[in-house]
């Protein structure tokens, strides 16, 4: 039966944790690395309407400032559970290759 197990080293992949930024903000992607599933229709809905919020009031602003998002690492989320404005407002590392004009 021993035989029949073999052990191999951990992979070198880096495992984010779920924490709080400056901006008391936790990206989508950490949330979905932390609970290691897809997350409920329920909590897709309110996070829809939630960036639908935050859509509108970057909208009603400064247009020009607003950048695309096309990734989950780039939603985040309120520790209230609002999409935060910098979600729009280019705080992820691709945000000059991504500005919506």
């Amino acid at each position: 039966m021993a035989s029949d197990v073999s052990v191999t080293a951990k992979s070198k992949q880096v495992i984010r944790k779920c924490a709080l930024d400056d901006n008391g903000c936790v990206s989508l992607l950490d949330i979905l690395n932390s609970f290691n599933a897809p997350i409920n229709e329920e909590h897709a809905w309110a996070l829809c309407f939630q960036c639908a919020v935050c859509f509108k009031s970057a909208v009603e602003g400064d247009k020009n400032k607003c950048v695309l998002v096309d990734s989950v690492d780039q939603v985040f989320v309120s520790k209230e559970g609002t999409v935060h404005p910098k979600t729009l407002l280019g705080s992820s590392e691709n945000a000059e290759e991504s500005r919506a004009g």
